[in-house]
């Protein structure tokens, strides 16, 4: 159980906006432009907060099936997912946004 709250969980917590903003553009087939920007500003925000729940879920993990008169333990690496999540999310999102405005422009061209 401590595996999934410590790095499992929060991995995929930080993923969330990449996924969810992957799926909203696949979903959407009119007015390319409009519907990717909103959809990336709506996913950029969300990834602002987002990786902190990740952070908080990692270091619950840490804690959990301790007593409650047992002293805190370090939960540094805890850390690590702000950085990964604001990493994945800030440069997976307009990579991605960036693929499928090229991909629908290039089939409602054609």
């Amino acid at each position: 159980m401590s595996f999934i709250l410590l790095i499992l969980l929060p991995t995929l917590i930080c993923v969330l906006p990449v996924l969810v903003f992957t799926l909203i553009s696949l979903r959407f087939k009119s007015k390319i432009g409009r519907n990717i920007f909103i959809s990336s500003s709506i996913a950029l925000v969300a990834s602002i907060i987002i990786p902190w729940f990740a952070v908080f879920v990692s270091v619950s993990g840490h804690s959990y099936g301790l007593p409650e008169d047992h002293e805190p333990v370090c939960a540094t690496g805890a850390a690590s997912f702000l950085f990964l999540g604001y990493l994945l999310n800030f440069i997976g999102i307009p990579i991605i946004g960036i693929i499928l405005y090229l991909k629908k422009r290039k089939s409602n061209t054609t």
